[in-house]
């Protein structure tokens, strides 16, 4: 049964997340009748512990009824979790995202409208006068991905946070924040830190929060 493991754990393993589950799902399915009886705590090996929980396997495999080896920081470290941002412009995204390729350097990826949608936008969704405003929209500063859309209305807003924007050297780091703080206001211009030899914030035109810095030394 341990070689069984040994086996089929690292092709399951190596598996992106969407594929994962089903690999593993289907060897329970066929093994599990002898597998559990003998990964039981009566029957396990002295000094062995059980990498299952008794009731194993739950259902439905899915949330919290996930076994503690699927889940929060017990995921495998070859599984992707990452954690983005995204942006509602309460109906400004395309003339934002100009402004950020001028400003930041900004590369667009993607960009659709509702009118565009493969799915009809559920009736009442979206403000009259939004049907050709921007769904969805992905573009890249530096090696940092931003998606954003304008929202089905006007009323977002951007409080309680910012945008940080690392750049090697001072005159990048003055190129790009006077850049984005066209229009906007500075809300603490470009100085020098114990924590950044170049470091300030601003918010811009659109109200977005930013803090734009030059590494410091690694401590």
């Amino acid at each position: 049964n341990f070689d069984l493991i040994s086996l089929v754990w690292p092709q399951s393993s190596s598996q992106s997340s969407s594929g994962v589950a089903p690999i593993f799902s289907n060897f329970l399915t066929l093994v599990w009748p002898q597998f559990s009886s003998q990964f039981s705590s009566p029957n396990l090996p002295r000094g062995v512990a059980p990498i299952f929980p008794p009731s194993f396997p739950p259902s439905p495999w899915c949330g919290p009824n996930l076994p503690p080896p699927w889940c929060g920081p017990n995921l495998p470290s070859n599984l992707p979790c990452p954690v983005g941002s995204y942006l509602f412009f309460s109906g400004r995204c395309e003339e934002t995202v100009e402004f950020y390729q001028h400003a930041a350097g900004a590369i667009v990826d993607y960009s659709m409208r509702f009118s565009e949608s493969p799915d009809p936008v559920p009736e009442g969704m979206l403000r009259a006068g939004f049907e050709n405003k921007v769904m969805r929209s992905s573009f890249r500063i530096g090696g940092t991905t931003i998606m954003t859309f304008d929202g089905c209305d006007e009323t977002s807003k951007f409080d309680g946070f910012r945008l940080t924007l690392t750049v090697p050297t001072d005159s990048d780091a003055h190129r790009v924040f006077d850049g984005l703080a066209a229009g906007g206001t500075i809300d603490m211009p470009l100085c020098k830190t114990f924590w950044s030899p170049c470091f300030g914030m601003l918010t811009d035109k659109f109200n977005v929060g930013w803090m734009v810095m030059v590494p410091g030394p690694t401590p």
